[in-house]
């Protein structure tokens, strides 16, 4: 099938990618939320197809960047504390640090990075998901490629605790919503996967998982498809 991986042997077979010549040279960001929903099977399923993408485009000339996102604080969060400390003042805006991870940059190959995000441990937190569009788009318009992927792995909704408790639920919606509507109207390729169906809610080209282990083979037909879509370079 059109878009399937084989892993036996180590191999790596994606006719979907490796069969497709391009007209203009592309580069991929692979956007991953690392909040504590993401912990586990789903995470550990991400890894895997993200791994074998990588290899997969490295070996059609394609280069790549892999990218985490999440929170810095749990319960012991100093900004929420310092929040509540000054009173409680209305509209404080974002009140958890980030942690934007790169694991690999465009210019190094996977064989360097690889170890940086497989043996990463589980992490904590939450996810602030405009932000983190908002940074992983600004580094790829900075790459010299005309056509500029971005896939981002999701478990659906933007949520810190902290921060909806202070600003309402709706902050960081209505923030991805506008970072999502900025960044499709430009010339970057973007696109969601996700288990559930949060992520339909905020992106036009969204793929629901009904089940975690079918991230891989929606990747890899998913990236075929952004790496020839007319319309855009």
């Amino acid at each position: 099938r059109e878009g399937a991986t084989d892993t036996k042997n180590g191999g790596i077979k994606n006719t979907a990618v490796a069969t497709t010549t391009l007209q203009n040279a592309a580069c991929v960001t692979l956007l991953l939320d690392q909040s504590g929903s993401m912990r586990g099977l789903p995470m550990m399923l991400t890894l895997q197809a993200v791994d074998l993408a990588v290899q997969a485009l490295e070996a059609c000339g394609i280069r790549t960047e892999v990218l985490g996102f999440g929170t810095r604080f749990g319960a012991d969060n100093p900004l929420h504390l310092r929040w509540q400390a000054a009173g409680c003042p209305p509209g404080p805006g974002r009140l958890n640090a980030l942690r934007h991870s790169v694991y690999k940059p465009a210019r190094l190959p996977w064989r360097r990075c690889r170890h940086l995000l497989m043996y990463q441990p589980d992490t904590d937190g939450e996810n602030i998901d405009g932000e983190a569009l908002e940074w992983a788009a600004s580094r790829l318009l900075r790459q010299p490629e005309p056509r500029k992927v971005l896939v981002v792995f999701s478990d659906g909704n933007p949520y810190d605790e902290a921060t909806v408790s202070a600003n309402g639920r709706s902050y960081l919606e209505n923030h991805l919503h506008d970072t999502v509507a900025r960044i499709e109207a430009g010339t970057v390729h973007l696109a969601a996967i996700g288990v559930g169906q949060g992520v339909t809610r905020y992106y036009r080209n969204a793929l629901v998982l009904q089940h975690a282990e079918q991230v891989g083979e929606v990747l890899f037909e998913h990236l075929g498809g952004l790496l020839t879509r007319p319309g855009l370079p």
